[in-house]
């Protein structure tokens, strides 16, 4: 996929961000632990005023990216030296006059799976930062969210050869694929998901061999020791306005069902495949037997974690707001036919 940044101002970049210690540890530090916790709940106020009027070059890229706040040209000029330019002409920063916004969010992420490790993530900025949110276009990219946390706490980290990160998204499942895999091959749907998780392997330093395509077509007759993945799961109804990171083309939870079945296929001797999901409750079947239906005739074993169970009203109201349509006059309308 095409990259947005040359080799020399990714290595700038990188290097820029990383002498100004920009990393998860030194964010939470500056901001504190409950406004932390308060930016998890989408609030920026308690981290803003913690930071106050610092402006050193950690306190405004803290702004800049974690708190999606205005910051002064001048201000970022000084701890982005020479690459305020060629981050908006990639698309990454946005400029008026002389403030400037995130339109491409980077921020810092850290695993204690295995060596620890601190990353930078690039993904579109979190809709809704101290206010409802409005609709999200089709093709955005979602950051490091509870669900790929989830799955990548839940990975077995065993070394193997070759890897799989089906529906990669921001790339942060890859990012812990390379830590204990000779090879890791990422796809996704998403032409926009693939620039973004190229500019995370980038930005990392780690070799990923990323393909468009839709789940393991990209992928044809390759096997892999290990496939993660985390795809758009949501049963939502039939919609020319789907969000493509989160909802699929197939009917209730087909998509699931064909992560897992064809994914049998994919598998080396001995491999695994772990992925994050929703499924269908039908009326008078048990939820395990619904799994059996799916993996007979696979060949292989299955551990199966059924972690929550919503009713539909639930599951619709969830997703909705998850879209930014609460509160929207196409709220009531989207529920009904989500119903239906």
């Amino acid at each position: 996929m095409a990259r947005v940044l040359t080799p020399e101002q990714v290595r700038d970049l990188a290097a820029t961000l990383t002498g100004h210690d920009y990393s998860f540890d030194a964010v939470v530090g500056l901001i504190g632990e409950r406004a932390h916790r308060a930016l998890g709940r989408n609030s920026t106020v308690a981290a803003v005023r913690e930071i106050g009027d610092r402006d050193d070059a950690l306190a405004t890229l803290t702004r800049l990216w974690p708190l999606q706040q205005p910051v002064a040209r001048s201000a970022l000029d000084r701890a982005l030296p020479g690459l305020v330019d060629p981050l908006t002409d990639a698309g990454i920063l946005s400029v008026t006059d002389q403030t400037v916004r995130a339109a491409v969010d980077i921020r810092p992420y850290a695993s204690d799976s295995g060596p620890g490790r601190n990353w930078w993530v690039a993904s579109d900025p979190t809709p809704g930062l101290d206010q409802p949110s409005g609709p999200m276009r089709p093709d955005f990219v979602l950051g490091v969210s509870s669900a790929s946390s989830t799955l990548a706490q839940l990975t077995i980290r065993t070394p193997v050869g070759r890897a799989l990160d089906l529906g990669t998204g921001c790339g942060v499942q890859s990012l812990h694929l390379t830590a204990h895999a000779d090879q890791v091959t990422a796809t996704d749907l998403n032409p926009r998901a693939l620039i973004l998780a190229r500019l995370t392997a980038d930005l990392n330093g780690v070799e990923v061999d990323f393909r468009l395509g839709d789940l393991y077509e990209p992928v044809a007759g390759v096997r892999f020791d290990l496939i993660t993945s985390n795809p758009p799961y949501v049963m939502s109804p039939p919609s020319a306005d789907r969000l493509v990171y989160r909802e699929g083309t197939t009917a209730g939870d087909g998509l699931v069902e064909q992560v897992v079945r064809q994914g049998a296929s994919q598998l080396a001797d001995g491999g695994v495949l772990q992925v994050l999901g929703n499924w269908a409750h039908l009326h008078d079947v048990s939820w395990s037997d619904r799994w059996m239906d799916w993996l007979t005739g696979l060949g292989c074993d299955a551990h199966i974690v059924q972690r929550e169970v919503l009713d539909p009203f639930e599951y619709v109201e969830l997703w909705l707001a998850d879209a930014g349509l609460s509160g929207s006059p196409a709220y009531r309308d989207r529920y009904e036919v989500w119903l239906d």
